[in-house]
């Protein structure tokens, strides 16, 4: 009898535990950063954080249980602690930083969290995905950093977004020594670079790019374009930079189509 007591007791509590699937808005309370992440929780309790539009999310897990959610991160930033009130989650990470978390309603999507500084036009594969054969994420291909590309048709410059900062061309090697610094000397091999261009940028320009990028320790190389039928958090694939015809002065959208 004190058996049945005890599972009723517990199926109780936990069916008293409230759903957390969904899309929540991250505010860090002490000084309003991260006020552009989300997390995204799903049924499984598999969870994802964003930081932009074009930078893939870091993957975590739910623990429902425990009132935890933790997302691998340095020193345990995004390891996180937290209390419920009405649809508000109150975190504490490892640090003891303290976050809100806001829950939304269904209509919001990456492209309503989040802008671009650089006003990019995605490309999008149509008609040649055999040929290209795009692949729905590289989660497992290593340390991806993320590049958004356009022309400056006024200046006559090719621009670079990395990190909320616009840089030119000729300031590349300062991109490539904060990446370096950032990750250990045994990592630098396994960079890649994942490129989000314009689709109005002409391959030689990208080809350019690239070419600097890969001065020093040759990397892999993805192009970040747009799926035909985007789905809210879910909108983008890659395709290998080696797949396209890059000396020509052919805007890629048509090289891609």
């Amino acid at each position: 009898m004190k058996k049945y007591l005890l599972l009723l007791i517990l199926s109780f509590i936990f069916s008293c535990k409230k759903d957390l699937t969904g899309h929540w808005h991250l505010r860090d309370l002490e000084n309003n950063s991260y006020s552009k992440a989300s997390i995204e929780i799903l049924e499984n309790n598999d969870c994802y954080l964003y930081f932009s539009l074009s930078s893939k999310p870091s993957k975590g897990e739910h623990f429902p249980q425990k009132n935890v959610i933790a997302i691998p991160s340095d020193c345990g930033v995004f390891m996180f602690d937290y209390k419920i009130n009405n649809d508000k989650l109150y975190l504490t990470n490892a640090l003891g930083t303290e976050f809100i978390a806001e829950k939304q309603n269904d209509n919001c999507d990456r492209f309503k969290d989040f802008k671009t500084l650089l006003n990019i036009n995605f490309l999008k594969i149509e008609k040649q995905k055999d040929l290209f054969k795009p692949k729905d994420s590289i989660e497992n291909e290593g340390l991806s950093y993320y590049f958004n590309i356009d022309y400056d048709t006024l200046n006559n410059k090719i621009r670079i977004e990395h990190i909320d900062e616009i840089k030119t061309v000729d300031k590349i090697e300062s991109i490539k020594e904060y990446i370096e610094n950032s990750v250990s000397e045994a990592e630098i091999p396994f960079v890649n670079y994942v490129l989000t261009p314009d689709k109005n940028l002409k391959a030689s320009d990208l080809k350019l790019i690239i070419n600097k990028l890969n001065e020093g320790y040759k990397k892999k190389n993805y192009i970040q374009t747009l799926k035909i039928k985007p789905e809210k958090m879910n909108i983008f694939e890659y395709i290998k930079i080696n797949n396209l015809d890059l000396e020509s002065d052919n805007k890629l959208l048509y090289i891609i189509n």
